[in-house]
């Protein structure tokens, strides 16, 4: 059997003040770029590999610090519980493990924004220099998934897609930043 890794990632673990008496909570991050090509079998299979073993280094991290945890990047996948702008539904279960219900029972942040609004990637199919909406150009593979607690204290969501639209950003990326604003 082969093994599988994940080469374009980053993780850190913070203690982070909050309230009044300046308590600390761990908080682990994992930022990651997983196989591309939503819709081809075998970048599925990898991505799914990939995401298993995300989901067990948060895992542990989770039980070694009772840590809350942050995802976030381009898992190059949709979440079919939250639905981007164009409707596009995963060939693998990607973020079905990395949101793990049994365990770090994440959540995708996504779910606080209108449907029209969730749409972080670009993909030029007929190379025409606009975004196609009715085409499906404008879909979301970037996500910020956080545990409970964190969810419980978000003020804000925001996808800032509307920066140089309706030309595209093709310039600079053909992604948009999920952001979130959180308040412990």
């Amino acid at each position: 059997p082969e093994s599988s890794g994940i080469s374009k990632h980053y993780y850190t673990r913070m203690e982070v003040e909050i309230g009044e008496g300046r308590k600390t909570i761990p908080i682990s991050f994992l930022s990651l770029h997983l196989v591309a090509i939503p819709l081809e079998k075998s970048s599925c299979s990898q991505r799914e590999a990939q995401a298993l073993v995300a989901r067990d280094i948060m895992r542990y991290l989770q039980l070694q610090n009772s840590s809350e945890i942050v995802i976030f990047g381009d898992f190059n996948d949709y979440d079919s519980q939250v639905l981007d702008y164009f409707n596009s539904i995963p060939n693998s279960k990607t973020l079905e493990i990395l949101k793990d219900p049994p365990m770090l029972n994440l959540t995708n942040i996504a779910k606080f924004l209108p449907q029209s609004d969730r749409w972080t990637n670009w993909y030029d199919k007929n190379n025409n220099g606009r975004i196609d909406f009715d085409k499906g150009e404008a879909t979301m593979i970037d996500y910020i998934l956080l545990s409970s607690n964190l969810t419980n204290a978000i003020q804000n969501v925001s996808i800032p897609n509307k920066i140089l639209y309706p030309t595209g950003n093709k310039n600079y990326s053909d992604h948009w930043p999920v952001v979130v604003t959180i308040d412990l």
